[in-house]
């Protein structure tokens, strides 16, 4: 006797059998850029291409390049008040870095990911590189040293009297003596040309001070105040460019530090031919 056997589904073709995932809509809304971070600070300009493999000359403002060169992370940005002076700054990979030396100066060659051609290289020409503040080393407690960033734009206080008047504009380092300080004066410091009326389209008036432990007594840097204790008379010599004052020229160096925030300004002992000042300094016996 035959047994009635249950019946069989009907075969499905393999293609019906796959699954499906259903794919997602175009969309033509741009992938959003990456924040940079708030405290970017310049560690150096690119120069103009090197060879014709992507490598890019880098001029440092930074006490340490080959640390601050090393493969990571880092940002570009364009100069500021130049053509693009409006863009983000973008993220880019530092993938090499070496130094070399031109005409008995040091110079630094990088290589970025994604450049790898002279045409790549010479694109970054005069651009910023630049890393978070927070990425700095800390310095000594108690030392005698700052990052030029936190001393730029420093409000500048009187030690007598405790009067503001005025702020740090610039810090050159390297000037074969102590580091100077331009001090950028509010207008009341500033008088007319032969005694006449101040034009107010003038420029603020400036005058530079050594950042020595006799001319500048102390800094805040929670607070960014500079106390100074200038020599009696200088701020009398402060001028405004087209005041009809002969302005003081600008210190000679090899260096210009108004950006490189990852640059250390030392303050020099009292006195002439003073030593610099390392950590725990203490003004006993002076």
């Amino acid at each position: 006797m035959r047994v009635a056997s249950a019946p069989r589904a009907p075969l499905t073709p393999s293609w019906h059998r796959r699954r499906v995932t259903a794919r997602a809509e175009p969309t033509d809304e741009p992938t959003p850029a990456p924040v940079p971070p708030a405290d970017l600070i310049e560690i150096g300009v690119f120069g103009g291409p090197h060879g014709v493999r992507g490598e890019v000359r880098l001029f440092p403002s930074t006490d340490d390049p080959a640390a601050r060169l090393r493969a990571g992370e880092r940002w570009v940005a364009p100069p500021p008040g130049g053509l693009g002076r409006t863009a983000l700054p973008r993220p880019v990979r530092v993938a090499g870095s070496r130094a070399v030396v031109s005409r008995g100066k040091e110079t630094w060659l990088v290589r970025l990911d994604g450049v790898a051609d002279a045409d790549g290289a010479a694109a970054l020409t005069n651009q910023r590189l630049l890393i978070p503040a927070s990425a700095r080393p800390p310095l000594p407690p108690g030392s005698d040293e700052w990052y030029v960033q936190d001393l730029a734009g420093a409000t500048v206080v009187l030690e007598e009297g405790g009067s503001v008047i005025g702020r740090v504009s610039d810090v050159y380092v390297e000037t074969g003596g102590a580091d100077l300080l331009r001090l950028e004066l509010d207008r009341k410091t500033d008088g007319g040309v032969d005694g006449g009326p101040v034009d107010p389209s003038l420029p603020l008036p400036t005058v530079l001070l050594p950042f020595t432990r006799e001319f500048a007594p102390s800094f805040d840097a929670a607070t960014r105040t500079l106390t100074i204790a200038p020599p009696a008379g200088l701020l009398d010599l402060a001028t405004s460019p087209g005041s009809g004052r002969k302005a003081s020229r600008r210190p000679k160096t090899t260096r210009k530090a108004r950006d490189g925030g990852a640059r250390e300004a030392k303050r020099e002992a009292s006195g002439a031919g003073g030593e610099r000042r390392g950590a725990g300094a203490s003004d006993e016996g002076e």
